[in-house]
């Protein structure tokens, strides 16, 4: 088919449709491809997603672009040709490194040891423009722990040498030769699951988690944040109190939501992620229904509870937890660590109280000189720890009936399942 057939083909097909805009689009494209030639492929693509993927319309389209732009085609094989040769100097030169020349499952440790588990920093500026809301940065950890190193933020006690300045500088070793590509697992799902995330504030840390897609963010394993002292504060309106108590109740959840109907939809207002999920026994409910006791259970969220089937919970588990609480004076060290849970002054705690059988936890106090501690704080974190262990019954995770948010659960259950 010569050029000019085709051209005239595109402009009748488009005009019967009455699709003109269409064919300006077209020619834009082709504009564009004139003065800066593209491979075939990535042309044919765009091509195609703007005819919709009609084969009538896309038939003929590579001889037609051939024909009409010789000069532009032959740039793109000589540049081509110039990738060829640097990828072969490339592929030998790699043949010839010690590391690749080791066997397969000796590397494979390797780039379990010194690749995947790093921590990075993340931190946030108000993007340029401001529709576009946060903007993110990744800064890689330098202390010399890793992923076991303090919840601190960059400047504060391990992480004294660690910096959030600049542009972001976390490494993808991935990107150092086409064989550590293939080699490496998927690069989006290594990130969330095998990176330690440090957070320096809760409001960077709350805007980056739930802006997340759910994969990304069920598979995160390892959470560091930094929180100040106001989180303790019975002012259940401050901020940092909200966006702690949403993080917690999130990560908490050790099943997975699309197991307990629970998938975000994006209809859903951003705090149902945020708030807290529990397991109940509806007396009401079961009254007369005593035959799914044991085959379903209800789950509750806010107002609203559903059932869900038994067999059909499916476990991920929770994170690991670091946190490191800034305080500021001698009296904020003492008076906040009595560890009365189920006092409302001390309700702040309650939401951690939520990790059952539980045993990732790490807390740290710190002031602007660097890591303190008191024998109060010592006391209330091992009692803590202690708490979130229970119920111990054995290797499996359960169920933990707590009967409402941030319940007790004891009663709850033995209320409604008593000698049944």
């Amino acid at each position: 088919m010569e050029s000019s057939d085709y051209r005239q083909k595109v402009e009748e097909h488009l005009e019967d449709q009455r699709r003109w805009n269409i064919a300006h689009e077209f020619d834009e494209i082709l504009s564009d491809y004139e003065t800066k030639p593209r491979s075939f492929p990535e042309v044919y693509t765009q091509v195609s997603r703007l005819f919709n993927h009609d084969p009538d319309l896309l038939s003929g389209f590579q001889e037609f672009l051939l024909d009409t732009y010789p000069a532009q085609n032959s740039q793109v094989l000589a540049a081509q040709a110039k990738r060829d040769e640097a990828h072969r100097r490339a592929c030998k030169q790699q043949s010839s490194s010690p590391l690749l020349t080791l066997p397969r499952e000796i590397r494979d440790k390797i780039w379990d040891e010194a690749i995947l588990g790093n921590v990075v920093h993340v931190s946030s500026r108000r993007a340029r423009w401001s529709s576009l809301g946060m903007e993110f940065f990744f800064h890689a950890c330098r202390a010399e722990k890793g992923a076991g190193s303090l919840a601190c933020p960059p400047g504060v006690g391990d992480h004294a040498d660690c910096s959030t300045t600049g542009p972001s500088n976390y490494p993808d070793i991935r990107l150092a030769c086409k064989q550590l590509l293939l080699e490496l697992p998927d690069a989006e799902t290594t990130f969330f699951s095998k990176t330690a995330f440090q957070f320096a504030d809760l409001k960077t840390a709350d805007a980056f988690l739930f802006g997340l897609s759910e994969p990304q963010r069920s598979s995160i394993t390892h959470l560091k944040l930094a929180v100040l002292h106001n989180v303790t504060s019975d002012e259940f309106s401050d901020e940092n109190y909200e966006l702690w108590i949403g993080i917690l109740n999130y990560f908490s959840n050790p099943w997975e939501r699309k197991s307990l109907h629970m998938d975000p939809k994006p209809e859903d207002k951003p705090a149902m992620l945020r708030e807290a999920i529990y397991f109940y026994y509806s007396g009401c409910y079961y009254e007369n229904n005593k035959d799914r006791m044991y085959k379903r259970y209800q789950v509750g969220r806010g107002g609203r509870s559903w059932d869900v089937g038994i067999s059909d919970l499916k476990y991920k588990g929770e994170p690991k937890l670091d946190l490191a609480m800034k305080v500021l004076t001698h009296d904020q060290a003492v008076n906040t660590w009595r560890p009365n849970f189920d006092d409302l002054s001390y309700w702040w705690s309650r939401p951690m109280l939520q990790f059952r059988q539980y045993d990732g936890l790490t807390f740290q106090l710190y002031n602007n000189e660097g890591l303190t501690s008191t024998p109060e704080f010592e006391n209330f974190v091992a009692v803590l720890k202690e708490r979130m262990l229970e119920p111990v019954i054995g290797p499996r995770k359960c169920m933990f009936f707590a009967g409402q948010a941030y319940g007790d659960g004891d009663q709850s259950y033995a209320a409604c399942v008593g000698s049944n």
